[in-house]
């Protein structure tokens, strides 16, 4: 799955960790680091840069590396496979919902790419839209969110992301694409113990389609639907959304199209065993045995807690900035502004699923 290539004309550089100058950006939430020259590194580091690299996004849970050149696709794929080292079985499959844009030859690899961005090298590598049936030539879709999430945190059982890798190749110069990410760990939180506890007993419920194994607000749905019931910050859904929640689980069941399934909103990290929210507030239809409208309440309180412009980290993209997200320790959504149609924007992307079922607090 993670091809490795050997470089002729660089040899992978001895790594140490007085190296990487990192600077936190406040507390043990984020931090930047520098001196590092990934595409050195790449695809054959030193055993000890992995074991550097899993700690430090262990302490952190996101990781901003300076970079002055870009690291071609093989090495981003190289990258996030360093975070799946210590896997049982690494993943196997690739992410085939939405119709993104996808490298040639490089499933893994998906393209975050704006209507002002033309790139060639691209095709959609078998994925599907939300009906199951193959997305059309050049259809550009589902870009960005601008609901706080955790990375495929609504697919089911099994094929959760647990990091992603992003590398910006062109970036705008202004503000308008930035991505925002927040400190889910449930200890960081400013929430009292009794809702702490309340948190840990409940389930998300998503709907997911049975071909494409993406979730989805309805089997009709288009792009630009998604985010028009999500209240603005990106925390909850408005109330509107739980008859229309209602109504997709019914389809679901009267079409046999697709799953509706159940994942805890706070889960244990797979090595720290630290407890963190993970959930993607845009596909969520509320917690399971739980009101509508009273599961969105919460969900404003609690994802607004932990979002909370005090708490947020600003990433504004430079050319050649390569950041790492751990999934079942942050959440990230794109930033309000002129995304879709603003100056180019070309981010490339490594989430593989799979390896890591999302385990619920046991209190």
């Amino acid at each position: 799955m993670y091809e490795t290539v050997k470089t002729v004309e660089e040899a992978p550089a001895p790594f140490d960790t007085s190296q990487a100058r990192l600077t936190p950006f406040g507390g043990t939430f984020g931090a930047r680091v520098k001196g590092l020259d990934l595409a050195l590194l790449l695809p054959e580091p030193p055993a000890s840069f992995g074991t550097w690299l899993r700690d430090t996004l262990d302490t952190y849970a996101v990781l901003h590396f300076v970079q002055d050149r870009s690291l071609d696709a093989k090495q981003v794929v190289a990258l996030h496979a360093l975070f799946e080292h210590d896997m049982d079985a690494p993943p196997s499959t690739y992410h085939r919902g939405m119709c993104r844009l996808w490298r040639r030859g490089l499933p893994e690899v998906n393209l975050l790419a704006n209507r002002a961005v033309t790139e060639t090298d691209t095709v959609h590598a078998g994925a599907l839209g939300d009906d199951g049936e193959p997305c059309n030539e050049n259809q550009v879709y589902g870009m960005e969110s601008l609901a706080w999430h955790s990375d495929e945190s609504s697919r089911p059982r099994g094929l959760p992301v647990r990091t992603t890798v992003f590398q910006a190749l062109r970036a705008p110069t202004n503000s308008d694409a930035e991505t925002h990410f927040a400190d889910a760990r449930l200890a960081s939180l400013p929430l009292d113990d009794a809702l702490k506890r309340r948190l840990a007993t409940l389930n998300v419920t998503y709907a997911s389609n049975a071909k494409s194994e993406d979730a989805f607000l309805a089997p009709w749905a288009v792009a630009g639907r998604r985010d028009v019931q999500v209240r603005a910050g990106g925390f909850s859904k408005e109330p509107a959304a739980g008859a229309y929640a209602q109504q997709l689980v019914r389809d679901c069941s009267a079409i046999g199209g697709c799953l509706v399934h159940d994942s805890p909103l706070v889960v244990r990290h797979p090595r720290s065993n630290k407890a963190a929210l993970h959930l993607d507030v845009k596909q969520q239809l509320g917690f399971r045995g739980v009101p509508f409208d009273e599961s969105q309440h919460l969900l404003e309180t609690v994802v607004g807690a932990a979002a909370h412009a005090s708490r947020v980290y600003r990433h504004r993209w430079a050319s050649h900035d390569v950041v790492v997200t751990d999934n079942y320790a942050a959440l990230h959504t794109a930033a309000p502004g002129r995304q879709f149609n603003a100056e180019p924007r070309l981010i490339q992307r490594v989430c593989v699923p799979g390896g890591h079922v999302p385990r619920p607090l046991v209190l």
